[in-house]
């Protein structure tokens, strides 16, 4: 029983850890989870934005 237990954390523990992949939902702050590319493309006043490629500089 308390190893089922254990398992069950430990993968929604990994499920969480998981970067967003690009064109997922998310939010600058990180709420809804890391994109994989380091970039949430979240304008004003939208209150979540999508992962992509941040634009060149």
């Amino acid at each position: 029983m308390k190893f089922s237990l254990f398992a069950t954390l430990a993968l929604f523990g990994l499920a969480l850890a998981a970067d967003l992949p690009n064109g997922a939902e998310c939010t600058k702050d990180g709420k809804m989870g890391n994109c994989a590319s380091g970039y949430c493309d979240q304008r004003e006043p939208n209150p979540s934005g999508h992962c992509g490629v941040p634009p060149p500089q």
